[in-house]
């Protein structure tokens, strides 16, 4: 189940679907050849030139996965559906590609107000973007995972834990419902793949090939509120709707995070038709245009 519930989602939700179709299509970076030039007779080259075709199946996938209050149905939804994800790539012409697959949290904290009376956010920097391979699915006993890796990874018969890939995923995607109310979806990816200053962190270290397709999906329910560090936007001293952040809900990420017509949605609890919205580029929230992870690839 991927929601992309507003426009800024809605960017990284397109490209990773396209990243989906480019698979589907291309076999996971299989090159089709043309068809053999036919050569008139009498032509002095007696054969036609040959040429290996070479087959990259390597495949990185990205789960970012919201773990914010909401999200117990979502998740449940997404463990169920697993092997449907699986079984599609196995349907790929040459097989189930070679897979890196790391799971991640929406929680980032919430700035300098983490464990301020904010929502879940009681740790500063929350999960830091690292890849989550903790057992929580069946209450921690679903997966043998003997590696040193914080991530998966599966290549032809040798993979770094034991079963079943789809049981291993559903296992470490059951990250709770505990995290931080303000999602860093963007965020925490573009932390996650080197984006942030120090680049890719220790614990992902690996993870990320330079020969392999990117896939990155987004399981959310709410808007994408990543933010600098040092933002003021989760100040829970502000709990007004006349106050300049108005109150301290989820709505701020909506209102801050775009523009409608060229101004920001209103705080009002009237039904309205908003219309040309899309990603303020110079507001409070974290640029599009510097946080994509895609930048990276």
């Amino acid at each position: 189940m991927i929601k992309a519930s507003d426009s800024r989602l809605a960017i990284v939700a397109l490209v990773a679907t396209l990243l989906a179709g480019l698979m589907t299509t291309t076999g996971c970076g299989r090159t089709e050849l043309d068809a053999a030039i036919q050569l008139p007779t009498g032509h002095p080259i007696s054969t036609a030139p040959t040429f290996n075709e070479s087959v990259n199946s390597d495949l990185d996938i990205v789960f970012m996965i919201d773990n914010s209050g909401s999200m117990q149905q979502e998740q449940d939804n997404i463990a169920r559906n697993f092997p449907v994800f699986i079984s599609a790539l196995q349907s790929l012409p040459e097989g189930l590609p070679n897979i890196h697959l790391g799971v991640l949290s929406s929680d980032l904290g919430a700035g300098p107000f983490s464990g301020a009376n904010v929502e879940g956010c009681t740790r500063l920097g929350g999960d830091g973007g690292l890849f989550q391979a903790t057992p929580r699915g069946l209450g921690g006993g679903c997966l043998s995972y003997p590696k040193p890796e914080s991530y998966l990874t599966v290549n032809g018969n040798k993979q770094n834990f034991a079963g079943d890939i789809s049981a291993a995923m559903s296992c470490i995607a059951a990250l709770g419902t505990r995290g931080c109310g303000f999602e860093h979806q963007i965020g925490a990816v573009w932390k996650a793949l080197g984006g942030d200053v120090g680049g890719v962190p220790a614990a992902n270290a690996g993870f990320l090939r330079d020969d392999a397709l990117l896939a990155i999906v987004l399981i959310t329910d709410e808007d994408d509120c990543s933010a600098p560090a040092d933002t003021d936007l989760y100040d829970p001293s502000q709990t007004l709707i006349t106050d300049p952040l108005g109150p301290i809900d989820s709505y701020r990420c909506n209102e801050f995070g775009h523009l409608c017509d060229g101004v920001p949605p209103p705080r009002t609890t009237a039904a309205m038709n908003l219309q040309n919205c899309q990603s303020n580029e110079n507001g409070k929230l974290m640029r599009i245009a510097d946080s994509s992870p895609f930048s990276k690839r």
